[in-house]
């Protein structure tokens, strides 16, 4: 009596999403994931193209069985559009697709308050912008900036407090 048994092979490729912001800023942290319909190896091939060409390649922490979940600032990328491709594996490694999500990194805009006052009505001018954003050497924050006028003199003092990240002193600029 002849034997015989049947091997079935899973051929089939994982199909991956990628979830990312829409748009951002250079100073957002952002959580990105990738899911997968189903169960996926230890294999990652994630990295962003920036809007200048530039490959930027990252390891994303698995969160479970097929999702990983990355944590990307884009505090050295140029403003425009950044776009996230990923390619995984799944338990047998079968490639999945290449999925991909374009973000759109815009300039960091500060905080402003505005506060007027009119001195015969006593009432004074004082407007504050607090601005988070990096010089482009890496070095030196501005950690905020005050304007202040006033109406009866018209004088004029303008406060910029900058931290240095390499002594993290704080001076002041009048």
């Amino acid at each position: 009596m002849p034997s015989y048994f049947i091997i079935e092979l899973d051929t089939t490729s994982p199909i991956i999403e990628v979830y990312a912001p829409r748009y951002t800023t250079n100073n957002i942290t952002n959580k990105i994931t990738i899911e997968s319909n189903e169960n996926l190896a230890q294999y990652q091939d994630i990295y962003i193209i920036d809007s200048k060409g530039v490959r930027h390649d990252y390891t994303f922490k698995r969160d479970s069985d097929n999702t990983y979940v990355g944590v990307v600032k884009f505090s050295n990328y140029p403003l425009g559009i950044a776009t996230i491709y990923a390619r995984m594996k799944d338990e047998v490694d079968n490639f999945s697709n290449v999925a991909s999500a374009s973000i759109e990194i815009k300039e960091n805009v500060g905080l402003l308050n505005l506060n007027i006052r009119d001195y015969e009505r006593n009432v004074e001018i004082n407007d504050l912008m607090i601005m988070d954003f990096e010089m482009l050497n890496d070095k030196a924050l501005i950690e905020n900036y005050s304007s202040t006028q006033d109406l009866r003199l018209g004088d004029k003092q303008t406060e910029i407090n900058i931290k240095d990240f390499d002594t993290n002193n704080i001076d002041e600029v009048s």
